[in-house]
């Protein structure tokens, strides 16, 4: 999960610098900077991405513990590991929020977590309807 974050975090920041250093119609676009989002990812934001993917981890393996108790109740463990299904699922969304938060603002992960969903939150009509 960790690799899967940082290349993903590498990829928004370079989507980012493309975005922001292209000026409309401008011949030629802007250009993405692949190296820095690798530099920022691999130093600067190696904490705040290996905190979100610590967080994944930990849900997914106490939803693996739940669903090997299947045998013991089954009924407990079966709504339980769904429970876990939702968070784990919430935490993931969470996770990619933050991850495209930081790379465009530059904030620690809890910082980027909470300013992606309340822009979620903000716009929740219109990513509805998209």
């Amino acid at each position: 999960m960790f690799v899967k974050d940082q290349l993903g975090f590498i990829a928004m920041f370079s989507a980012a610098t493309h975005y922001f250093s292209s000026e409309g119609d401008a011949n030629p676009p802007g250009s993405a900077r692949v190296y820095d989002g690798f530099k920022l990812g691999s130093f600067t934001h190696l904490g705040s991405i290996a905190f979100g993917s610590m967080l994944q981890t930990l849900i997914y393996l106490i939803r693996k513990a739940i669903e090997s108790m299947e045998d013991d109740q089954p009924v407990v463990a079966c709504c339980t590991s769904c429970l876990m299904s939702c968070i784990e699922g919430a935490i993931e969304c969470l996770t990619r929020l933050a991850i495209a938060n930081m790379a465009i603002s530059g904030d620690t992960f809890c910082k980027s977590a909470w300013t992606g969903f309340l822009l979620n939150l903000k716009h929740m009509a219109k990513f509805i309807f998209a």
